[in-house]
Parts: C-alpha cells; sequence; structure tokens
C-alpha cells in the first residue's frame, strides 16, 4: 500500500472510529437518555417539542382519561378502590400502608377519593393525590383540551417547559411530568419525576382509573424519595 493509500485509508479509519467514540457517550450510546427513563438528579437534554409518535401516545392517553370519566360517572362502575401505598423517605424509612377510598363522581364534574378506613381496626390512610386525572382535570387537561378542541399540544407543552415542567409520552399508556432545574454550569438537572400509569386495557370493565402513580424526588442529602400509589382491587356499584 503506498504512503497516500495510508493516509487515506487513515482518515477515514480515524472518522468512523471517531464519530463511534462520540456516539457512545451518554447511558444508551446516542446521548443522553430519554427523559422517562433518565434518573432524578441526572443531567438531562430537554427536547424543544413533541415528536409526532410523543403526540400520538398523547392524544390516546386522553382519549382512555376521557372514556375513564364517562365510566366512573356511570351508575354500573366502581364505587371504592383499595390502593397499596407508600409514602417514601431521604433517609430509607419508607411508610407503607393500604387505603381505601370511595369515588365521589358526578357527570363533568371533578371526581375525587374519598379515604375511609378499611376496618374498623384501622386508622385512615393517605393517598398521593385524592383528586382523579381525567381529560378534564388533572395534569393532562390542557394537552386533552388542545386535542379536542383543535388547538396545539406543542404549544401547551412549550408553555410547561417554559415553566420548568417538562411532559413526556413514552406510550399510550405512560405519562411523565417531570420538573427540571439548572446547576450553577447552567446544565439541566432532572429534580422531580412523576409517572402515571393508565390502566392498559382500553376495553375492560374497570378501565376507570390511573392504575399507579409514582414520584421520585431529588433529596437534598443526594438521595432520591421514592412514593407510589398502585390500585391493588376494585368493588363495583
Amino acid at each position: 500500500m503506498n504512503t497516500v493509500l495510508k493516509s487515506k485509508f487513515f482518515h477515514i479509519f480515524m472518522a468512523i472510529t471517531g464519530s463511534l467514540v462520540m456516539s457512545s457517550c451518554g447511558e444508551y450510546g446516542g446521548g443522553p437518555a430519554p427523559i422517562s427513563s433518565a434518573r432524578v438528579g441526572s443531567i438531562i437534554e430537554v427536547q424543544p417539542s413533541l415528536d409526532e409518535l410523543s403526540l400520538s401516545n398523547a392524544r390516546s392517553a386522553c382519549s382512555r382519561l376521557r372514556a375513564m370519566r364517562m365510566n366512573l360517572a356511570s351508575t354500573d362502575d366502581i364505587s371504592s378502590i383499595k390502593f397499596d401505598v407508600r409514602f417514601g423517605s431521604c433517609n430509607g424509612n419508607p411508610d407503607v400502608m393500604s387505603a381505601r377510598a370511595t369515588v365521589d363522581s358526578v357527570f363533568n364534574n371533578q371526581i375525587t377519593l374519598s379515604v375511609t378506613t378499611l376496618s374498623q381496626y384501622d386508622i385512615p390512610g393517605k393517598l398521593l393525590e385524592e383528586s382523579v386525572n381525567t381529560d378534564e382535570n388533572g395534569i393532562m387537561q390542557q394537552f386533552c383540551q388542545a386535542f379536542f378542541n383543535n388547538g396545539d399540544p406543542n404549544q401547551v407543552y412549550s408553555n410547561f417547559l417554559g415553566l420548568g415542567v417538562v411532559y413526556a409520552f413514552p406510550n399510550s399508556n405512560t405519562i411523565v411530568r417531570s420538573v427540571v432545574t439548572k446547576n450553577t454550569t447552567n446544565e439541566t438537572i432532572l429534580s422531580q419525576k412523576k409517572t402515571y400509569t393508565v390502566e392498559a386495557n382500553s376495553s375492560a370493565t374497570r378501565n376507570a382509573m390511573i392504575e399507579k402513580i409514582e414520584y421520585e424526588t431529588q433529596c437534598s442529602n443526594g438521595n432520591v424519595k421514592y412514593d407510589y400509589q398502585n390500585i391493588e382491587e376494585y368493588s363495583l356499584k
């Protein structure tokens, strides 16, 4: 191989290997991990708008939330729900409990959960959220209004982004609402993440609730506080 060919081969090899090294930065080999899978406390890159798949997933979530609201307001749906609830701690001593809540729902009004005792010996439990998320109330209200009234969901995304709140829709059953902050070097830090899992089977009789709510919060001592609220069982009307 002559000198010219060796030189060309060397430069091509360096360009290829250099690009591979550059692309290996970040957890997933192509840059920062998506915010929906990033760990609280990590440095992230926030997208300026939602892509087409995210918009499709968000629209599907709104349709499910609308059906959920209508089901809850019917006369043959859920009357009470038993939750498995965990309140985490920055020092590693979580408080785990069960709580039963009755459903207070009137068509076109906000739906709430009224916590009751599980038995005469129980102390009334607590819930992470007692206001039920639907298309008309809760974390998706503005997105759903945009979808159902010919608005611009990406403008809603942008408005929240301006407040340091980032939404992600990794699939049609998952809604992620995160809070981001800037550190001293102006890098974006994921400081809080709330993940809502919508019940997957939209045709099920009991398609009536967000199945699981998870909170992840950065603590001042460097730990992450983890809370969740998960449905264990239903009682029908």
